[in-house]
């Protein structure tokens, strides 16, 4: 154990003074009476009970009544001459204890060598502290918690329900991680939250000199003591090492953009994405576009990895992530024909559909503009109108009738018009109905209607006399238009359901 740990513990519990050679910290292995007699040097990892308080000077840790030292000693504590052989058990006790929790926390690590659960190393973690513990992410999202200890207390229950720490904790969390000295960033801290009496005790996860995320041990039933801030870095350590054996670890925690775009995805809110975005150091553009991307064919995991990694290498700032078999996208500050361009190539190249959003300013605005592509992709490829590239914005119509529940209905809003010329296709083997249908796709444009249809511009002409006649359509009519166009796109919504 730590010099300074049995310091602070000792001070905690006794009334005493301590005093303290900064760089003077060695592991302390025992505590014994100082024999005067005996002329050999004094040990580093020995802390000496002097009970006659005549040494006038000693160069290692002492524990001792005599004030007069105080001055002369390198490392010691001077207490009440009543108080020396309290204080010597409490030591011994607390070397002791560590002694055995050592043998546990050797026991712990061999377990994450073979690859044991994290939620076993967690649960026996809890067991060793006699404390409940919770691990969260760097995105303060809920990775496990320990299950042998079912307290009452309203933090903890709301970190369970909810699958993240809450704004308070967070907020001071980041505060004290950003006011830490760098040389304690493996060192435990006191955590305060207004949601909970409880004390708390944290620690950063660390992986390559990155934070990873944290453990929070609450301190009932057993009050916080000098075993747990020593054991605290011993179990970060192997709580680490154990979720870096995770498959999809490198996903998890190697980029800092797809952590924050998973905290969108979960609805976090906009102020607890702020201090992710600070604590990446990521300024947000002015203009972003949102996307949904998915393989023309059924991909594995493998592949939607590759994929995501294509994307990531395409554009380095985008916010890149997979969920549902779906990749989510967001792409800052491109707004330009050219980004657009080289985005269709890119989905050519991979065989991708990608459905993305108009550009929109507000970053925190992403999900719904997520949400609305993710809809807006569904229906294209129940309508089997997907290409490389598509604007989410051209299936506003789709969308709006995908929230009607009431197809009877749907179907009573059919335009006679359509009706008309289905007959008479039906009875003349005519093509009247595909005839008026492409040529509003195609809005209104001879030439290229004629070319979708193989046809000539005359017989096109023809045709569209002959649906005047039939239907009495006014082809200058915008709003008789509109009527026939929505009444298309109902039937295709329909037939595709």
């Amino acid at each position: 154990m730590k010099l300074d740990t049995i310091y602070n513990a000792v001070r905690t519990n006794f009334d005493c003074q301590i005093v303290k050679n900064v760089e003077f910290n060695p592991d302390i292995s025992e505590i014994q009476l100082l024999n005067q007699a005996d002329d050999r040097q004094p040990e580093n990892d020995i802390i000496y009970t002097d009970l006659q308080g005549s040494l006038n000077h000693f160069s290692k840790s002492i524990l001792s009544y005599n004030e007069n030292m105080y001055p002369k000693i390198n490392s010691g504590i001077i207490a009440k001459q009543d108080d020396l052989i309290a204080i010597q058990n409490f030591i011994s006790n607390l070397l002791s204890t560590e002694n055995k929790q050592s043998l546990a926390i050797t026991n712990l690590s061999l377990q994450a060598m073979k690859r044991t659960p994290l939620q076993d190393i967690i649960n026996q973690a809890s067991k060793i502290l006699s404390n409940p513990i919770i691990v969260i992410d760097n995105s303060y999202k809920v990775i496990t918690y320990s299950t042998k200890y079912d307290i009452s207390d309203p933090l903890w229950e709301r970190i369970i329900e909810d699958g993240y720490a809450p704004y308070s904790l967070l907020l001071e969390m980041n505060r004290i991680v950003s006011n830490s000295n760098p040389d304690d960033a493996l060192s435990p801290f006191y955590v305060s939250c207004d949601l909970s009496p409880v004390h708390k005790l944290g620690i950063r996860l660390t992986w390559e000199n990155y934070n990873i995320g944290y453990i929070v041990m609450f301190n009932v039933p057993t009050p916080i003591n000098a075993t747990h801030w020593a054991l605290l870095p011993k179990i970060a350590e192997i709580t680490t090492e154990t979720l870096s054996q995770s498959p999809n670890f490198g996903e998890m925690y190697g980029n800092s953009r797809q952590r924050i775009l998973d905290c969108i995805l979960d609805q976090n809110t906009s102020e607890r994405i702020k201090i992710l975005l600070s604590e990446a150091k990521i300024t947000l553009s002015k203009n972003c576009i949102a996307a949904i991307i998915k393989p023309q064919r059924q991909g594995t995991n493998q592949e939607l990895r590759y994929f995501s990694e294509e994307l990531k290498a395409f554009n380095v700032n985008a916010f890149i992530s997979i969920r549902d078999q779906y990749i989510y996208a967001i792409f800052p500050n491109q707004a330009t024909d050219s980004f657009m361009h080289q985005l269709r190539s890119l989905a050519k190249k991979l065989n991708l559909n990608i459905m993305s959003s108009d550009v929109y300013s507000n970053f925190f605005e992403s999900l719904n503009h997520l949400n609305y592509c993710k809809a807006a992709f569904k229906i294209g490829s129940k309508l089997h109108q997907l290409s490389e590239i598509n604007q989410s914005s051209s299936f506003r119509f789709e969308i709006i009738l995908s929230q009607l529940n009431d197809d009877d209905l749907l179907k009573m809003t059919e335009s006679p018009i359509l009706k008309v010329l289905k007959k008479h296709d039906q009875q003349h083997d005519s093509e009247l109905l595909k005839t008026l249908e492409v040529y509003l796709q195609r809005n209104r444009l001879l030439k290229e209607t004629a070319a979708t249809l193989y046809i000539h511009r005359n017989t096109l002409t023809n045709r569209l006399e002959k649906i005047t006649t039939l239907t009495n359509l006014d082809l200058s009519n915008s709003e008789q238009l509109f009527q026939v166009e929505y009444s298309f796109k109902i039937l295709k919504f329909l037939h595709a359901k």
